[in-house]
């Protein structure tokens, strides 16, 4: 199969005082894609031993334009205390297939408001909001209608008659930062719906072959807050930390064993995670010691089989201690235990991991030997929600290993006084630095 595919597009703007800080602002865009297809199958021709009796049903030649232009006009005022930009857009987009005696053109024509708006309460606490549509057109391999049987037991279809997504953003913005409380608030919230949404049909026929078919539905959207909070207690060393995050999501998909039983199907999963942790932060010493819980659920129009609701939760703890001579001390262990998972996949784990560090040659040098997953426990545990299955799965990974390095610092960028702090930290992500050497 040949293909060929290239993207035009070009973009003017026009800005107009209106006042003071007040402005109108005029902008086109144009945006052309074209993308050509040249599918050919032969089959088996005994007369000649070879591949040359092409076969119409897997052939095909098919050529896709789409043409998206976006005009917009906005008011943008610029304040002491706040910036916002509101207005409108339309979104005209054609496209066109030409391919299986076919010749299609379809337009279609989006109109979305634009709006921003930022507000600044002081220097450390401001909002943001926004708002913005955005179109998305089909690939060719979505459009072409033409089987590949690439995959004998896997088949997909395209179809000419797909419209173009348009999705609907919404985004805000908080956070509230007191430097000298060193306290630290943010908060987020972001919602997505998509008109036309692509999706695949799926079904069977008699011998077990899968069929594909993508479609324009509706009803699928996507919507996450999450939430942080950080401070000292009092004006002791002790710090607490907070991070929330919660999400629904709707999709659409279609369930059935044969095209003409397909049944359309949504499919709503919730997750909800928080991450407590409480801090303690001093010269020679640093300990932390926090939880995290983390809960899953998907549910169904059209249910036949029922899963209960997963949760994936953790207890750790982390100690940093810096000793005489330049040694340091490090150690962190995290207890996960699971929820509502298929049989064999709620086996609690320790991950325990240990470092020792020594400051060498004036303190240019540390020499460092850490040891991770120690009780040789670790394993990664999830549940996998589609629109049409679910999913238990465990994946094998690296377990208890020994590294030793060495790092040498050709330079000093401010007081060099060791690799106590953020040299340290716990979790088998962070490297061994510059001439690392591992053993196993």
């Amino acid at each position: 199969m040949n293909t060929l595919g290239y993207t035009l597009g070009a973009r003017a703007s026009y800005t107009e005082p209106l006042g003071k800080n007040f402005f109108m602002e005029l902008a086109y865009q144009y945006r052309y894609r074209f993308n050509k297809s040249d599918k050919e199958a032969y089959n088996f021709n005994s007369l000649t031993n070879t591949y040359n009796l092409k076969d119409s049903v897997y052939s095909n030649y098919f050529e896709n334009t789409f043409i998206n232009q976006t005009v917009e006009a906005n008011l943008r005022k610029t304040g002491e205390k706040y910036n916002y930009v509101v207005g409108f857009n339309v979104q005209p987009s054609t496209t066109r297939s030409i391919g299986s005696n076919r010749d299609l053109s379809r337009s279609v024509v989006n109109f979305a408001p634009m709006a921003m708006f930022e507000y600044a309460f002081s220097e450390t606490q401001e909002l943001e909001m926004r708002y913005r549509g955005n179109t998305r057109q089909p690939s060719i391999n979505q459009l072409q209608p033409v089987p590949d049987n690439s995959n004998p037991l896997y088949i997909p279809l395209g179809n000419p008659d797909l419209l173009p997504e348009f999705e609907h953003s919404l985004r805000i913005e908080y956070s509230d930062t007191k430097k000298e409380k060193f306290r630290t608030l943010n908060a987020g919230f972001n919602a997505t719906y998509t008109m036309d949404k692509i999706v695949n049909k799926r079904w069977y026929d008699d011998s077990g072959v899968q069929y594909t078919m993508p479609v324009n539905e509706q009803g699928a959207y996507n919507v996450n807050a999450n939430f942080m909070y950080n401070t000292p207690i009092a004006k002791s060393k002790i710090s607490i930390m907070n991070f929330t995050r919660a999400g629904v999501n709707k999709g659409v998909s279609f369930s059935g064993r044969t095209e003409a039983t397909l049944l359309k199907n949504y499919t709503t999963s919730l997750s909800v995670n928080d991450m407590l942790r409480l801090m303690y932060r001093g010269t020679k010493l640093q300990l932390s010691i926090g939880g995290r819980v983390g809960y899953n659920y998907a549910w169904y129009t059209v249910q036949q089989t029922k899963k209960p609701a997963t949760w994936n939760n953790s207890v750790s703890g982390y100690i940093n201690w810096t000793l005489p001579a330049g040694i340091n001390l490090t150690s962190d262990a995290e207890y996960n235990f699971y929820i509502g998972y298929g049989e064999g996949y709620n086996t609690p784990a320790i991950v325990w991991n240990a470092e020792i560090s020594k400051l060498m040659f004036k303190n240019t040098g540390t020499l460092r030997l850490k040891i991770f997953d120690i009780l040789n426990q670790s394993k990664s545990v999830w549940r996998t929600t589609t629109d049409n299955y679910i999913e238990d799965v465990q994946n094998n990974i690296l377990q208890q290993y020994f590294m030793l390095s060495f790092t040498w610092r050709f330079g000093t960028f401010g007081d060099n006084r060791g690799s106590r702090g953020g040299d340290h930290g716990p979790g088998p992500g962070r490297g061994p630095g510059m001439g690392g050497m591992r053993f196993h």
